[in-house]
């Protein structure tokens, strides 16, 4: 069991990995962006054995750029801001229409999977997890389902999702 607990941890990094590249897909695919970087850090995956937490491999650990600033509540609005090729300022203001709370992803996800245990008790565990609002809205359902096939043809299996 040890050997096995090893392997399985080591493979965390891997599988945040292709979740952080599946996010980015997504989001060209939907002609989206992370804007705050809160979108690319919200995915998650921890690793539990007989029902108690063992490791988690966040997005965020594979990129290592932190959101540069808290996801919005409903109602609050964020101005984004790029130099244009003639020397011109050109701002993207966002609104958000869905969120209940404030909250860097990448700490929230970290959060989320150490607070809820998984319901199986018995054996190795994943639980895979978006921890923002918006997240079906920009693909993270997507990314989500993806990472299951991929643990399901590696022998695993994912037994909870938690989506925003």
């Amino acid at each position: 069991m040890k050997k096995a607990e090893k392997r399985l941890t080591e493979n965390l990094p891997v599988i945040a990995d292709m979740m952080h590249d599946y996010a980015e897909e997504e989001m060209r695919k939907l002609k989206k962006s992370s804007m705050t970087g809160n979108f690319i850090n919200s995915f998650g995956v921890a690793l539990y054995r007989d029902g108690k937490f063992v490791a988690i491999g966040t997005t965020h650990d594979i990129e290592g750029d932190s959101p540069t600033q808290v996801t919005l509540a409903n109602g609050d609005t964020f101005t984004k801001w790029r130099m244009r090729y003639e020397g011109r300022m050109q701002f993207h203001t966002f609104t958000a229409t869905e969120g209940t709370h404030r909250f860097y992803a990448n700490e929230e996800v970290i959060r989320w999977l150490r607070r809820y245990p998984p319901t199986r008790k018995a054996g190795f565990s994943f639980r895979a997890v978006t921890v923002v609002d918006y997240s079906e809205s920009a693909g993270g359902d997507r990314v989500l389902l993806r990472i299951a096939d991929d643990i399901s043809n590696r022998g695993g299996v994912v037994t909870e999702f938690h989506l925003g």
